[in-house]
């Protein structure tokens, strides 16, 4: 094989791989990837105690069996870390499963301390994705 035909081989197989094996860099990440992230930069905003950063993960639409608005989840978060419950929360998201069903997906378990675990509810807003409700200790 000539030293032409090798440089033309190997391009062929780098942009082969290119394609096949990296989609993300043409179309994106996946939800599930988008999901991860926004789970990592939640529980960084939950860790930091700043409510407006924590509450910008939670969509206007929020609601789970004992908080009926985002305003009601805001005050109580509010209080969470005004009276610091907050620093004491220890937030496991590693063996969290993501399932992803069209613009909706749940990822759970996430685990706060060591007595509850969370199953968060998630829609896509625009290329965003918010939690909108939660299960506990499911």
């Amino acid at each position: 094989m000539s030293k032409r035909e090798m440089k033309k081989l190997l391009a062929v197989v780098m942009t082969v791989t290119l394609l096949c094996g990296c989609a993300t860099l043409l179309g994106g990440p996946s939800d599930e990837e988008s999901i991860q992230t926004m789970l990592s930069d939640w529980k960084a905003a939950l860790e930091s105690e700043n409510l407006d950063d924590i509450m910008a993960f939670y969509s206007e639409d929020y609601k789970d069996e004992q908080i009926e608005s985002k305003d009601e989840l805001q005050n109580f978060i509010g209080r969470a870390i005004d009276q610091g419950y907050l620093a004491s929360v220890d937030i496991f998201i590693e063996d969290a499963i993501i399932e992803v069903d069209g613009d909706t997906a749940t990822a759970g378990p996430v685990q706060l301390a060591v007595s509850m675990s969370v199953k968060y509810q998630l829609k896509k807003e625009g290329k965003s994705w918010r939690i909108v409700g939660a299960e506990q200790d499911y």
